[in-house]
């Protein structure tokens, strides 16, 4: 299974990943979309029925939702992943 994962996915550039990924890669059949306001993500997802979007509410500056994201990424130890945004802690 090919899942592609979108950090920051509420707005900005986050959406706009998400767009190109449905759009022109038809061979990811699963996007884990993941921003803090779980509200964002669900609307989004909704938007794109036919495709199979995963919302997740995480806060990638706390130690907390990064073990949350191993334990998930974890029970999928059999697909390809590929990842848009950034996992960087701290400030630029």
């Amino acid at each position: 299974m090919n899942i592609a994962i979108i950090t920051g996915a509420s707005s900005g550039l986050g959406i706009e990943y998400l767009k190109s990924i449905c759009e022109r890669y038809p061979y990811i059949q699963e996007c884990w979309i993941i921003a803090r306001r779980k509200d964002r993500l669900e609307n989004i997802a909704n938007s794109y029925p036919d495709k199979k979007i995963v919302p997740i509410s995480l806060d990638l500056q706390s130690y907390e939702s990064y073990k949350a994201f191993e334990e998930l990424l974890n029970t999928r130890k059999q697909c390809r992943i590929r990842c848009f945004g950034r996992f960087a802690r701290g400030g630029l």
